[in-house]
């Protein structure tokens, strides 16, 4: 069976099919950095990262397990984002439980010093679909021709200009910007899809 392309198609193989390490590992690739993000904009210390990203992607399974995913229903940010939120509640509570045996505060108490914090999010969401793009390209799995490659490279990932590589491979500068236009295009599209 081949990977799905796009992160519906895999949530929707991952809601049918839990078990499917192949694509758990795909969604921990893509989704694990935003999560600690999210986490650490809650306020989770450092020390306490790596056990709450386990415990929202172990809540994950269990609601693509027992309901599904349905994108007609939300966006799979917004899931994931209420996950988030009821992990770090929890740590939150248990951490002041444990550190002044006091009782469960209510949740509209709890304080939320972030400001901007949707558009934090949305920032940190195309850093991650950008930077897997950009990995993808550079294993190959976006097949680009050999020119495309180059400009890339040299343009795109390089510092080299495209009048610079133009002159240098014998071309016309308005072909190099051409080119690297749609590449950035490409890739924007590509990151988008996320």
């Amino acid at each position: 069976m081949d990977t799905p392309n796009t992160p519906k198609t895999l949530l929707s193989i991952l809601s049918k099919d839990t078990t499917n390490q192949v694509l758990w590992t795909q969604l921990v690739h893509l989704y694990e950095p935003l999560i600690r993000f999210w986490l650490t904009l809650k306020g989770i210390p450092q020390d306490d990262l790596d056990d709450c990203t386990q415990h929202v992607l172990l809540r994950l399974v269990r609601v693509l397990k027992n309901t599904g995913y349905d994108a007609n229903r939300a966006r799979f940010r917004t899931l994931l984002g209420n996950i988030v939120f009821s992990v770090a509640t929890d740590t939150f509570r248990k951490t002041q439980r444990d550190k002044n045996n006091l009782p469960t505060i209510p949740l509209d108490d709890l304080p939320d010093p972030y400001e901007n914090v949707p558009e934090k999010i949305d920032a940190q969401f195309q850093y991650v679909a950008l930077q897997t793009v950009f990995e993808s390209i550079r294993a190959g799995r976006i097949e680009l021709s050999p020119l495309h490659r180059e400009v890339f490279d040299a343009c795109i990932e390089g510092v080299e200009s495209p009048s610079d590589f133009a002159k240098r491979n014998g071309l016309r500068p308005n072909t190099v910007i051409q080119i690297k236009k749609r590449l950035t295009d490409k890739i924007r599209k590509l990151a988008n899809a996320y």
